[in-house]
């Protein structure tokens, strides 16, 4: 089968500081400013998929590689887009500014799998493997996650968007759920995504980091759903673990994850 690797790429720089969310300079305000632009790219990167498309997604393979992280294999099933098109794998790393094209020539096999069919120059593969699935490979770090969009070559407007945690950091209880991804590499900027709470209330949570704590506040929509954003960095320190719990009546999940690392 055909191998298609997406590693987790090196950290470039940050764009924001570490200094504590409490502080109100003109550097933290810039900084919050862009990472609300980018909470709401991430936020609508699932929702620009064509009306009618889904994919479902099985793993096949999950191993640790030592200082790398989990490396998950998937076979990608899609429904919705038109059969004998030609498309392109988009992805869009968490240390880069836009997505990027990393495959093309992809067609749609039995089923809706995705695969390199090698049957024309335009056909992604090995002309000595016709119809090879193709393994989606993922190196992913705790509450990494993969914006992934297959987009029909012949028509961009076509495309099927999703996000993967391979390797997620989450907790449920009484009926709650709480999770969180790095939308910045290292965590420096995270983003808590809860389910399961009363629907449209407000809900706060107490977060800390080594002697600096904080109260977040969010509020559920129609689902009971909320998610919020983070800057975990804690000043004159290079790393650390943040703690957050829910302080809900009915139930009170609580989550930890670690920056800078």
């Amino acid at each position: 089968m055909l191998r298609f690797c997406c590693c987790s790429l090196v950290l470039l720089g940050s764009i924001l500081p570490t200094s504590a969310q409490s502080s109100q300079s003109d550097v933290e305000k810039n900084a919050w400013a862009l990472a609300g632009q980018l909470v709401k790219l991430h936020r609508a990167w699932t929702t620009i998929s064509t009306k009618g498309a889904s994919i479902e997604v099985k793993e096949l393979l999950r191993k640790e590689a030592p200082g790398a992280g989990a490396v998950v294999q998937y076979h990608f099933y899609v429904k919705g887009l038109p059969e004998g098109h030609l498309f392109d794998y988009v992805n869009w790393p968490i240390n880069q500014r836009e997505p990027q094209t990393s495959l093309q020539g992809i067609s749609i096999g039995k089923d809706g799998i995705l695969m390199c069919a090698a049957r024309s120059p335009e056909q992604c593969g090995d002309l000595t493997k016709k119809d090879d699935p193709i393994e989606f490979t993922y190196i992913a770090q705790k509450g990494e996650p993969f914006r992934i969009a297959i987009v029909d070559s012949e028509n961009p407007d076509t495309r099927l968007t999703t996000v993967l945690v391979p390797d997620p950091i989450e907790t449920r209880t009484k009926g709650c759920s709480l999770n969180v991804i790095q939308l910045l590499p290292k965590f420096v900027l995270a983003y808590l995504q809860g389910s399961g709470f009363p629907s449209n209330t407000d809900i706060s949570f107490e977060s800390w980091s080594y002697k600096e704590n904080h109260i977040l506040s969010g509020k559920t929509d129609d689902s009971g759903a909320l998610q919020i954003a983070m800057m975990p960095n804690v000043a004159g320190h290079d790393s650390g673990t943040t703690h957050v719990r829910a302080m809900a009546p009915d139930c009170s999940p609580s989550i930890e994850f670690e920056w800078g690392r």
